[in-house]
Formats: C-alpha cells, sequence, structure tokens
C-alpha cells in the first residue's frame, strides 16, 4: 500500500513539471463527476492507510514486575482504531433495539427484596435523556425533524446553486448620484466614474465615447472620492475593490470585469462583488444568453420599453449558475478571449462563440438561426 502511495507521489511531481500533463488533469478535475470520484477514492486511499498502521499499546506495569519491563496488550490497534476509538468504545454489552435506551436482553435484579426481570438501561444509548420514559419520543421526533430540515436545506443549495451564493450585490440611489455632481471633474485627479451608456459586453468605454451626467456631457468623468462627504466617502471606498459593473438597463445583460478595483459605479450601474478569482466565472454565467432570456422574463415591462431588461442587485443574485462546470470553463475563456479583443466585428464574432459555450454550460440547446443564440446574438449592441 505504501509503495503505492510513493508511486502516486512520483507521478504528481511528474505531472506538475509537465504543463501538456497537468494541463490535461485540471480538465479532469474540471468535470464535476471526475472531482466527486476522485475525491471519494482519495477518502478511501486514506481510510486504508490509516488500517495499515498497526501497533500494541504497552500495559501499565504491573505489581512486582522486572524494573524496565514492558508487556504489551494481546490485542493489535491500528491508526484507524484510535481515530474511532470513540465508536468503539461505546459499545454495549448487549444488542438493543434501534434508538432505544434499555437493553434488548433482561437481567434479574432485586426490587423490594423481590427478584424481577427487567430491561436495565444502556451504558451509551439514550445516555443524554435524565428521565428516559417522558423525553425519549420528543428527543426522536425532535432529531427526525432537523434531519429532514437539514437534508433539505442542504439538497435545495446543491440543486439551486445561484449567484448570491458566492457574491454580492449593491446599487446606488439618488444620494449616490446627486452627492458626486460637484466634485465631478473631466479628466481629473480621481477614479473614473462609469455610467450604464459606458458599458457594453465586456468592454469599458470610458474616453473612448461620452456620456451623460447632471445634463453635462462627459468623455473622461473622474471623481474624487476623498473630496466626498463621509456618507458617500464610505460607500464609494468600498466600491473600489475587485468586481463586475453591470449596467441596470439594457438589452441583455451587459457586464464588465474591474479586476483592479479602479472604477465607480455610476448610478443605476450595479456592482456584483466577489472574491477575485470568481469574477470571470461569474461574468460568463450573467453575461450568457440563458440568464439574459431569464432576467427579460422576470422583468418584462419594467423597463423604459418593452424591449429593454431592467436589472435590480436583487434580481442578479438570484440569477441560477451554470450546471455544466466543463462548458462554463470553456465559456469563460472565450468570454476572457473576447474581452481582449479591438475591432468591435471581432469581438462581436467571439462573443457570439462565447454564447453558444454559456448555452452548453447552462445545459440549453441554442436553437440554431432562430434559437435563443440568435436572439441573444441581435440585441448585442
Amino acid at each position: 500500500m505504501w509503495l503505492l502511495v510513493l508511486a502516486l507521489a512520483v507521478y504528481i511531481v511528474s505531472v506538475l513539471r509537465k504543463p501538456a500533463l497537468a494541463a490535461s488533469w485540471r480538465k479532469v478535475f474540471a468535470d464535476g463527476p471526475a472531482l466527486a470520484s476522485s475525491v471519494i477514492l482519495l477518502v478511501c486511499l486514506l481510510i486504508t492507510l490509516l488500517d495499515s498502521v498497526h501497533f500494541r499499546a504497552a500495559l501499565p506495569p504491573a505489581a512486582g514486575s522486572t524494573a524496565g519491563s514492558v508487556a504489551y496488550e494481546t490485542r493489535t490497534r491500528s491508526l484507524l482504531d484510535v481515530a474511532l476509538r470513540s465508536l468503539s468504545e461505546s459499545r454495549e454489552t448487549t444488542y438493543s433495539r434501534p434508538l432505544a435506551y434499555e437493553s434488548f436482553t433482561k437481567e434479574t435484579v432485586d426490587v423490594g427484596g423481590q427478584p424481577a426481570r427487567v430491561a436495565p438501561r444502556l451504558v451509551h444509548g439514550g445516555v443524554h435523556l435524565i428521565q428516559p420514559e417522558t423525553q425519549w419520543a420528543g428527543d426522536i421526533t425532535r432529531r427526525v425533524l432537523l434531519g429532514l430540515l437539514l437534508g433539505l436545506a442542504f439538497t435545495a443549495a446543491l440543486t439551486a446553486a445561484t449567484v448570491g451564493a458566492v457574491a454580492t450585490a449593491a446599487a446606488g440611489f439618488r444620494h449616490q448620484f446627486y452627492g458626486v455632481l460637484d466634485h465631478l471633474t473631466e479628466g481629473g485627479e480621481g477614479a473614473p466614474l462609469v455610467t450604464v451608456g459606458l458599458i457594453d459586453p465586456l468592454h469599458c468605454a470610458w474616453g473612448e465615447r461620452t456620456t451623460r451626467i447632471g445634463g453635462r456631457t462627459w468623455q473622461r468623468p473622474t471623481v474624487d472620492v476623498s473630496a466626498l462627504d463621509p456618507s458617500l466617502r464610505a460607500w464609494f471606498t468600498a466600491r473600489r475593490v475587485p468586481k463586475l459593473l453591470v449596467a441596470g438597463q439594457t438589452k441583455v445583460v451587459e457586464v464588465i470585469v474591474d479586476e483592479a478595483g479602479a472604477l465607480l459605479p455610476s448610478v443605476p450601474v450595479i456592482t456584483v462583488e466577489a472574491p477575485a478569482d470568481r469574477l470571470w466565472d461569474l461574468a460568463a454565467a450573467l453575461s450568457s444568453p440563458p440568464v439574459a432570456a431569464w432576467a427579460f422574463e422576470r422583468a418584462l415591462g419594467t423597463g423604459l420599453s418593452a424591449d429593454t431588461i431592467r436589472l435590480s442587485a436583487k434580481l442578479l443574485l438570484e440569477v441560477p449558475l451554470p450546471t455544466d462546470r466543463r462548458a462554463w470553463t470553456r465559456a469563460t475563456a472565450a468570454l476572457r478571449a473576447s474581452a481582449d479583443l479591438v475591432e468591435p466585428d471581432d469581438r462581436r464574432a467571439a462573443l457570439v462563440a462565447y454564447g453558444r459555450q454559456a448555452c452548453r454550460a447552462y445545459r440549453v440547446d441554442d436553437g440554431g438561426d432562430d434559437g435563443l443564440l440568435a436572439w441573444w446574438s441581435r440585441r448585442l449592441p
């Protein structure tokens, strides 16, 4: 067994030194069933290793024994026995009924001077019950209900993973909008302020085209956060972290990734904050054709026109995450590739290729020329 472990360690070192082999294994572990199987195998290997290390414990010195002499138990134990010691030491002298607090086998005891056959109280089973005759039924009921509730909660968490499970979202209000107007400068000191009109799918047009803020036209609007009043300063400072900026009202869900945390959101831009290593995954989920259709259905009639999607921080947190992890990884890679393109036509073609992978990540048929992907592609800016 230990030779197998040594061989496995040598192979792991070899994989780490060979990029091509490492890439192949990364693809394997990106697959949910393969990863789950690997975890199960590792747990079984760990149990086997613990059970393969044997020893016999030393006995306490006996009276009259020679000094320095050591006697050992006749029973051979393993490290697994030590790990499960509390379980092995909670054995009763006889069998008992499931969930019982009394022994199945009756014993003869003296009751008021007369011998009687009674079922003695178990040493370990139901030991937490002070008056088992009255507490037993309630204790069993409570534990069964608690187990059902926890099981239902765990199942719901596995089957209904949403953006809210890995991220938070926030959006400003009138106070955040009007509070910065007197502190806006054109390309001055401070952080870029990004409006909805400057957000395209995976592209920030700040400095490339104009935007309207407070009745004025801006090319490069910036805000000096240190000059704001304390409440606004705290709110905008909290937004200067790695995040996604999501346009609040568009024809598709338009997202940009702010890995440096340098951009500030203007109302009604929504910020989605998550660990930096999850930002692109979340961008690939939120930008996808299935999520655009999902949001369009839920926000129908709430936008400025019947053809727009009006988003909110609450709605974004309810967005379901993709179920095909391998396709999700491919969609994320395709989305990142599209963000690096300069020419609009090249970027659009790359976004359509990403959209096809994103449909697969959600296990949704793209529908060909008249389906979901075509509908989404026509709505791209």
